[in-house]
């Protein structure tokens, strides 16, 4: 005799919900979470049906008109060295984004960005100076490798997208820190004369 054992395989155990796209953002950009950065590639890759998150952020980038050729991706969260791209592509990237069609993406993406004196990985720089708030930004930092990449808004009201990076270095990363900061200052305070 058997007995009828009821089926729990479509009950749920635990159901979590994602916290909105513009928080999981702010999480990659501002703390530069790369957990976060490879999850997101990862459920991109998913919902295109592609292989891999490189592949998923390879089809929006060609989608918005940035060719293939003018960068290499080898993860999705940038801690590869193998990942290379020119200052120029990503002052592109960062031109097409603030432009973007829908203004509440475009919006939404530099809120997302870290913040002088207020927020992630910009948090202790540039403060108590004109740049403070008017600054939107991306740090990368590896061994011997120091960027940052933005908007910014100099002290004439001209905005300027900018992208450096230094590679390569012999300097620790709070010189490289403090070099790319002084060049930024240095543009701030050209844009006034």
């Amino acid at each position: 005799e058997t007995e009828n054992v009821p089926s729990f395989s479509d009950t749920p155990i635990i159901s979590l919900s994602a916290p909105p796209m513009r928080e999981i953002l702010a999480e990659i950009n501002q703390a530069s979470n790369n957990l976060y950065a490879e999850a997101l590639g990862k459920i991109l890759a998913r919902r295109l049906n592609l292989e891999s998150p490189t592949e998923a952020i390879a089809h929006y980038l060609q989608k918005i008109g940035i060719d293939p050729k003018e960068y290499v991706l080898v993860d999705a969260s940038g801690l590869s060295r193998q990942n290379l791209i020119a200052p120029q592509t990503l002052v592109k990237i960062l031109q097409l984004m603030a432009r973007s069609p829908n203004s509440e993406i475009a919006q939404a993406y530099r809120q997302s960005l870290a913040r002088p004196g207020a927020s992630g990985t910009l948090k202790r720089r540039f403060s108590n100076t004109q740049i403070q708030n008017n600054l939107w930004g991306k740090t990368g930092t590896l061994t011997g490798v120091g960027a940052l990449s933005g908007y910014l808004n100099t002290s004439s009201g001209l905005p300027l997208v900018f992208s450096i990076i230094v590679n390569n270095s012999e300097l620790k990363s709070r010189n490289l820190r403090s070099a790319i900061d002084e060049i930024v200052t240095i543009v701030n305070y050209l844009e006034r004369c």
